[in-house]
């Protein structure tokens, strides 16, 4: 198995949970399932646990990983807490990011991305198994790289990538 490190998955309970079970469905190159770890359980305890007390928890389940994803759906940019406090712990952590766009754009998608993720140093793919395995590959050594410089930025992987992995272009790119 291929390994890529330890997956964190930052989320919309509400309206991203389809995209998360399809993307535990997806495969690498060797055919095996890529192994994600989430928060999920914190998201059902936002009213009945003191925020502090759930950030603490979230801060340190984010800290156990060395990737973070972030699923870019409709509702991501208005998140003012659970997906705040996820990708928040993720750039102060200093951990690679990487944000797939559920609508498959390749790059940031400028109405749904919040302000925090456009301030932060961050990898923008579609919602595809071929794109997040060359991400998971490449990202954290090019962030890591990045970071030495002391540079920020959202960054997206060129056409050429995703010709090179077989991906046809999109209609709208």
């Amino acid at each position: 198995m291929k390994d890529y490190g330890k997956i964190y998955v930052a989320f919309d309970g509400d309206n991203d949970l389809e995209y998360y079970k399809k993307l535990k469905e997806f495969k690498n190159s060797e055919g095996e399932l890529f192994e994600f770890a989430d928060g999920y359980e914190f998201y059902h305890q936002l009213d009945k646990v003191n925020d502090d007390e759930l950030k603490a928890q979230v801060i340190e389940r984010v800290s156990q990983n060395d990737i973070v994803l972030v699923l870019m759906g409709n509702t991501t940019k208005t998140m003012r807490k659970y997906i705040r406090w996820q990708v928040e712990s993720a750039i102060n952590l200093g951990k690679p990011v990487i944000v797939i766009n559920e609508n498959n754009i390749r790059a940031v998608d400028f109405d749904k991305c919040p302000a925090l993720i456009k301030k932060a140093l961050t990898l923008h793919i579609s919602f595809n198994e071929t794109i997040l395995e060359c991400a998971l590959e490449n990202w954290p050594a090019m962030h890591n790289g990045f970071m030495a410089k002391e540079k920020k930025g959202m960054f997206k992987f060129p056409t050429e990538v995703y010709t090179h992995l077989g991906l046809e272009t999109p209609a709208l790119e």
